[in-house]
């Protein structure tokens, strides 16, 4: 594990950002935050110990988006229909309240136990209206957020949506 003190500065920022954005939201195709517990100290059986954080999330017993496709190839069109539907509904919710993941990817879409889509992962999102910010997965990124330029969360989101 990576013991500079910057990048656990920024691994803090990240779980407590996952936490504060999910605390105030509540979708269906969401990935629910049940429990927390920030700044626990973890007893390693040398004796050191190391802070660590716990977050109880909704099980997704579907699994990945991305393990599905590898799994199963691409979806009918009836299907994807479904799922993007499913996306826009939970997209829309999360700007109404202010919120922009930044980092959709197949990794972070999961699936419920009736294959239902659950979002997942808000380490990276962002409550503000204009980012400058180079975050995300460089695979799934908009272009503006490469390059570099001011941009808008919610419209890097549409874009990762496709």
């Amino acid at each position: 594990m990576d013991k500079n003190p910057e990048h656990e500065e920024a691994m803090d920022q990240l779980v407590q950002n996952e936490v504060d954005v999910m605390k105030t939201i509540s979708h269906p195709n969401v990935v629910n935050l049940l429990n927390y517990s920030m700044s626990e100290n973890l007893i390693k059986p040398n004796g050191d110990s190391k802070e660590v954080y716990y977050l109880a999330l909704e099980l997704a017993t579907g699994g990945e988006l991305f393990d599905f496709l590898a799994e199963t190839g691409p979806f009918s069109e009836e299907l994807t229909r479904y799922y993007f539907k499913q996306l826009i509904t939970t997209f829309a919710y999360l700007n109404e309240n202010g919120v922009s993941h930044r980092d959709l990817k197949p990794e972070n879409i999961m699936f419920d136990q009736d294959y239902n889509l659950k979002i997942a992962d808000f380490g990276l999102s962002s409550d503000k209206a204009l980012n400058f910010s180079k975050k995300g997965t460089l695979n799934y990124m908009a272009p503006e957020v490469l390059e570099g330029c001011a941009y808008n969360g919610h419209c890097v989101d549409l874009f990762a949506i496709g």
